[in-house]
């Protein structure tokens, strides 16, 4: 095959690794800020939350690890492209690939190894910039004249550049410098709205079965958006049957008693404690109780079918003995 039709999709893969790059710092920070929307990569089950949002694997003093990866394939674009234009010898840059290929397959293997395994959740987002690192190294080494092994034999002559001036030698000034601007220029964090904002409560009557459902107004769009504050409960009553070893907060004659089953891991629940401290300290008939929940079938198999949050076993145990000291 024609070598320059290698040139023109290396190119074309470099240039969409760099747009995916940065589209990874942008779904990052809806999911340190909780704001992200299931879609076709993700589902409402997917790992792509907590993935992204991981502070040991998806930043690196609060650079998202992605941002690099954007001035990184810009620069090999630009030299794929001098390429085309016979600017550059196609044998320098597929020896530039080469040396490029260990470090970056080797820090996408590493990031998969704890995706998969540390983590134990599954991104897609990730797994498509895995895909462009593959396909660029690959296409970047088939654009030496003599095929792959061309580029392995000139192995020392491309390493040795790197010991004295020249363009491949910029790539460690660029990178640098284009991820400062791409951290402070480009996408910025999401602030999280309304942490701190009571819940509304307001008590509806029940709806009784004979009712006609088309008579029972439906909620509309704008009241399912994040924003709402607004929970409405019916007046249904249940039986809650508790032991001592239920923790409480609040006096025991109170009016109103809350439990709440919760987990400490799940970013809802973290929302829900400002709502629930709020109310407490507007209120003092108001007695709040507290059972765990954890969404992982380690200590939680016989209502979990699918693990959600693997520290949340830990996470409950440790409350668990922080009680028993009478610090809970």
């Amino acid at each position: 095959m024609n070598r320059r039709i290698f040139q023109w999709l290396f190119v074309f893969s470099a240039a969409c690794s760099a747009l995916w790059a940065f589209y990874l710092i942008v779904v990052h920070h809806q999911a340190v800020a909780e704001t992200l929307v299931p879609g076709a990569l993700c589902g409402a089950e997917g790992g792509c939350h907590t993935v992204l949002a991981s502070p040991e694997y998806s930043e690196v003093f609060g650079v998202a690890v992605s941002a690099p990866a954007v001035p990184f394939y810009l620069f090999l674009a630009g030299l794929g492209l001098a390429t085309l234009m016979g600017r550059f010898d196609p044998r320098r840059l597929a020896g530039l690939v080469l040396l490029l290929a260990v470090p970056s397959v080797g820090f996408s293997v590493w990031l998969l190894f704890h995706m998969l395994v540390t983590i134990g959740e599954v991104c897609r987002y990730c797994i498509v910039m895995d895909c462009f690192t593959f396909l660029t190294m690959g296409l970047g080494l088939l654009i030496h004249p003599e095929s792959p092994m061309g580029a392995a034999r000139d192995f020392t002559a491309h390493l040795k550049r790197f010991l004295r001036p020249s363009p491949e030698l910029s790539l460690f000034l660029v990178v640098p410098l284009g991820t400062l601007v791409v951290h402070f220029v480009g996408p910025q964090p999401i602030e999280k709205p309304g942490d701190d904002v009571p819940v509304e409560v307001v008590f509806a009557p029940e709806v009784a079965p004979e009712t006609d459902p088309k008579a029972v107004k439906q909620p509309s769009a704008a009241s399912l958006e994040p924003k709402t504050k607004r929970l409405v409960l019916t007046d249904k009553v249940h039986d809650l049957r508790y032991d001592d070893t239920v923790p409480f907060r609040g006096p025991d004659d109170a009016e109103v008693t809350l439990v709440l089953f919760e987990d400490f891991q799940c970013p809802f629940c973290k929302k829900l404690t400002a709502n629930v401290e709020a109310l407490m300290a507007r209120r003092d008939d108001v007695r709040v109780g507290f059972m765990h929940f954890p969404m992982h079938s380690g200590c939680n198999a016989n209502e979990m079918k699918r693990d959600l949050h693997q520290s949340a076993c830990g996470a409950s145990a440790a409350a668990v003995c922080a009680q028993e000291q009478g610090k809970f």
